[in-house]
């Protein structure tokens, strides 16, 4: 607690105090004023952010049955459109399948979605190599894996490991 003179009556007092405990002048409030400055720059900062981070966004334009359909039949439209919804659940879905720990070199996987899983293109086959699996004596190994993964219902179907790169 820094103690100031009181201009008045020349008695210390407490730099925090409003009034002088003494003769009770009060105190010179500039002081508190250039103190609050920084509170009150965060808080606008804070309201401002907050202010745009919660504007509605947006919404993007409605695509047409037809474009829907053109992209339902095309491969690459089809698996960069599922991409990261594919990723969350087949990391989940490859990392339940090892025996000891699991970790991804990118701390993400990388796909190459390769192929549909049958001729109706309901589930798009992810490819990737990139995936690090423990074995019993603490030695990562890199494994080759495929998720088969249905955009309708946003499930893994089918995954599989193999010991190597692609």
């Amino acid at each position: 607690m820094a103690l100031i003179t009181c201009r008045t009556c020349g008695g210390q007092i407490s730099r925090d105090a409003a009034t002088c405990p003494h003769c009770g002048k009060r105190l010179n409030t500039s002081a508190r004023i250039v103190q609050a400055i920084p509170g009150v720059l965060t808080l606008l900062t804070l309201v401002y952010f907050l202010q745009v981070c919660s504007a509605p966004r947006p919404a993007p334009p409605k695509r047409s049955r037809e474009e829907v359909a053109a992209c339902r039949a095309d491969i690459k439209c089809t698996g960069e459109g599922h991409a990261l919804t594919a990723s969350i659940a087949c990391r989940r879905a490859l990392e339940a399948q090892a025996k000891y720990a699991a970790r991804w070199p990118d701390d993400f996987p990388s796909w190459a979605y390769s192929e549909w899983l049958d001729l109706d293109k309901a589930a798009v086959v992810y490819l990737g190599d990139r995936l690090q699996l423990q074995n019993g004596f603490g030695a990562w190994e890199n494994y080759t894996y495929s998720c088969t993964f249905d955009p309708d219902s946003g499930r893994v179907l089918e995954v599989y490991l193999a010991p190597g790169r692609i």
